[in-house]
């Protein structure tokens, strides 16, 4: 089962439809994700200029549950 980390990123100060689901492939389990994960969004934010995640982010298998 692969799990997944999903959140929502838009371009700061820009209109809501600016705004994208990011699903990242997650290697290891549930836990490291919900533990880790806040280091890999802001890594991802880097590889990204002038996107920012938006709400809560969610660790999952690849199927959303």
């Amino acid at each position: 089962m692969w799990i997944v980390l999903t959140f929502l990123a838009c371009l700061s100060g820009s209109d809501p439809r600016e705004c994208r689901e990011v699903r990242i492939p997650w290697q290891g389990t549930v836990m490291q994700c919900m533990v880790q994960g806040q280091a890999r969004i802001a890594r991802w934010e880097r590889e990204h200029p002038g996107y920012r995640r938006t709400g809560p982010f969610a660790c999952g298998d690849e199927r959303g549950s």
